[in-house]
């Protein structure tokens, strides 16, 4: 925004329900979030004192439940940390509350999907009104006597990920993870060692190495001229990006996620230096799924597949990739 007077203005706005629309035009950093009339919250304002609301608020008073009447309870998923409340029906508008697993609200209205398919609640407290996503929540039976839920709002409950997940191949680490110096982990497999995804999630991003061929796949020593050709897939050579929800991830990176103020945000994998790919953008995956087989394309000295994992909100993480925080490899592999 261009002053904290309209800052004040728009957290008032998403206070009150009020569309951004009306906003004076700021610049956008992402363009579809700004054309639909939502915000983003600028990396200089401070959180730490947003209200922690629901039935385990700490700021004394009676929260706000649902009546005998409707017996329709709103329930923050119990496996989780902290998660926002929000202003508005989407990620980007600005937190008026924060709660915790297990904290309950009364049901208010639900949105219609955003654009990553989620339905955002309503929910009210004893000193305003929210929305936190649907899939961070679970809704008693009460609920099903509202127009606005449906059977898809209740849907089969997956068992909490807790534990990391197993490592994609057994081969040596042969260089370990530094998030300034090299931001993953480097695995010496065979060459065509077969690589398969770790978790259920979305290929976001899938590169062919234009400039890689059968009797020149690599290139090395690597200058800035090569991480910035697409053509070499920015020295990573043929490789994918795998999207994957907060709540499929495990407990550890979780609480990461919770603390950096990403609750209900993505994690990215991404695969790098492939000989073959196997999948194609916008492939749903899960743990069976074939990504490739391992080779020395790129910026590379061997056969080896380099693993990299950042987490964030956007939905596509092209250009912006390395805007995405930095993930240490063991908070999501058993290592």
């Amino acid at each position: 925004m261009n002053s904290l007077a309209d800052l004040i203005m728009g957290f008032i706005r998403g206070i009150l329900g009020q569309s951004s629309n009306t906003m004076t035009a700021t610049t956008p950093t992402d363009e579809a979030e700004c054309s639909l009339g939502f915000h983003e919250i600028p990396a200089t304002v401070d959180t730490s004192d947003v209200p922690t609301v629901g039935t385990l608020s700490t700021m004394g008073g009676s929260v706000t439940t649902a009546s005998a009447a409707n017996n329709c309870v709103a329930t923050v998923r119990p496996e989780l940390g902290t998660v926002n409340v929000r202003s508005g029906p989407r990620i980007g508008f600005f937190p008026v509350g924060k709660t915790s697993g297990g904290a309950t609200f009364t049901l208010a209205g639900a949105s219609e999907p955003d654009e990553n398919g989620y339905r955002w609640y309503q929910v009210t407290y004893n000193n305003g009104s929210g929305w936190i996503r649907s899939d961070l929540i679970n809704l008693s039976d009460g609920c099903r006597q509202f127009s606005f839920i449906s059977d898809a709002d209740y849907p089969d409950p997956a068992t909490p990920v807790t534990t990391r997940f197993p490592l994609p191949t057994t081969a040596r680490i042969t260089n370990n993870y530094s998030r300034t110096s090299h931001p993953g982990l480097d695995f010496g497999t065979p060459l065509s060692t077969p690589i398969f995804a770790s978790a259920t999630g979305t290929v976001i991003r899938r590169i062919q190495c234009e400039r890689c061929t059968d009797t020149r796949p690599n290139i090395y020593p690597c200058g800035q001229n090569v991480y910035n050709d697409e053509k070499w897939g920015f020295g990573y050579g043929n490789f994918v990006v795998v999207r994957h929800d907060y709540a499929v991830m495990p407990a550890p990176l979780r609480e990461l996620m919770d603390d950096a103020n990403l609750t209900g945000g993505f994690v990215y994998v991404l695969y790098a230096h492939f000989q073959q790919l196997f999948v194609d953008l916008g492939n749903a995956v899960n743990a069976t799924t074939l990504l490739g087989h391992t080779g020395n394309h790129g910026c590379s000295t061997g056969p080896h597949i380099h693993i990299e994992i950042r987490m964030g909100k956007v939905e596509i993480v092209d250009g912006h990739w390395l805007q995405q925080t930095s993930v240490n490899p063991n908070l999501f592999f058993t290592i």
